[in-house]
């Protein structure tokens, strides 16, 4: 049993909206995007949804960038588009392009995969899915100066000593499995670095790299690997609530200004550390200094009959948890609220 007041100002303004956008209204928002932009129908997904693509811009490509490749990462595709319809023209010799949602499928299940069950992130060898062929062939016939691809990051991740979560994380992924330092990724280093400063001096937060695992199948080693360089932007938590709008703001106006007056900061990059694991976003500790239980909570999203659903999950219980999470609440002050074996939908108590 536990007591569950303090979960009320959490509740109101950390689980605020659902990130979930059903695909019918990812398609209006694109077809609504600025016609300063050049449309230009890709091809088709599994399901045979459309695959846009958006320039801006004349001759070659200087930046390239895509998103939602895993349905439930939408963050990005929101920033993009905000690009899209803030940018209406770009100097002399700069062209952008940009994939603003590569798995409308898995955008509508709100799931990682395709509706094939490939993670589309990990295709990029064997390009099983037609999406992944789609995004491969795109990438290749541009030949961009630079690429970005941009995920959504997991609230388990955090800043290093510290009870905040990993607002942004960058990465130059390997272009092969020793991890030797081709002219591709030592371009695409000085890029994150110079992202990373950008995300420090708008967020206040420090930036992070994350696992550089060198995993064979995946778009940023392949792609890297091909000579483009390519910078992994993962956007994770941030305490001002769920949605994550807050981030679709800096990350925009991030991408922005490091797309329009880049700079090397290949330093700053090697400098940045590693987010750690282990991050929750809420805990409840015990007031009793005997009593060494502690309650972690992580915000969840699931489908349920074509809604979407927030709840909380219980993900932990142990001790010391207070310094890893951004919400410490101290438990045993009001009537108790039972939790299950695993989550609880905890929506009832704000009726």
């Amino acid at each position: 049993m536990l007591s569950l007041w303090c979960l009320m100002v959490p509740l109101q303004h950390y689980l605020n909206h659902s990130r979930y956008r059903p695909w019918n209204q990812w398609e209006k928002r694109m077809e609504s995007a600025s016609a300063d932009w050049t449309r230009e129908l890709l091809g088709t997904s599994e399901e045979g949804r459309p695959l846009w693509a958006f320039t801006l811009g004349n001759g070659p490509i200087t930046r390239l960038a895509w998103a939602q490749m895993h349905g439930n990462e939408p963050t990005a595709t929101c920033a993009l588009l905000r690009i899209m319809n803030e940018t209406k023209s770009l100097p002399n010799g700069e062209s952008w392009a940009f994939f603003p949602l590569v798995n409308p499928d898995g955008a509508e299940r709100f799931t990682r995969t395709n509706a094939q069950g490939v993670d589309i992130n990990r295709d990029a060898k064997e390009r099983t899915s037609r999406e992944a062929r789609v995004l491969w062939d795109w990438i290749q016939n541009h030949q961009p100066k630079v690429a970005y691809n941009l995920h959504d990051q997991r609230s388990w991740f955090g800043l290093p000593n510290s009870n905040l979560p990993a607002t942004f994380s960058v990465l130059a992924a390997r272009a092969n499995p020793e991890g030797l330092t081709t002219p591709a990724v030592r371009a695409a280093q000085g890029a994150a670095g110079d992202l990373a400063h950008i995300f420090h001096d708008l967020s206040g937060l420090p930036t992070t790299t994350f696992d550089g695992t060198y995993y064979p199948g995946a778009f940023g080693e392949n792609v890297q690997a091909s000579g483009i360089p390519v910078v992994l932007v993962e956007t994770g938590s941030h305490s001002s609530g769920y949605d994550r709008s807050q981030q679709v703001s800096w990350l925009a106006e991030a991408l922005k200004q490091h797309w329009t007056l880049p700079t090397d900061r290949v330093e700053y990059y090697q400098l940045l550390e590693q987010a750690e694991s282990g991050r929750f976003d809420l805990v409840l500790t015990s007031p009793d200094p005997l009593d060494q239980t502690d309650w972690a909570f992580v915000a969840s999203e699931r489908m349920e009959q074509g809604f979407s659903k927030l709840f909380w999950e219980l993900t932990a219980v142990g001790s010391g948890l207070a310094q890893q999470a951004p919400f410490a609440f101290e438990r045993g002050a009001c009537p108790a609220v039972s939790i299950g074996d695993r989550w609880e939908d905890l929506s009832s108590l704000m009726q």
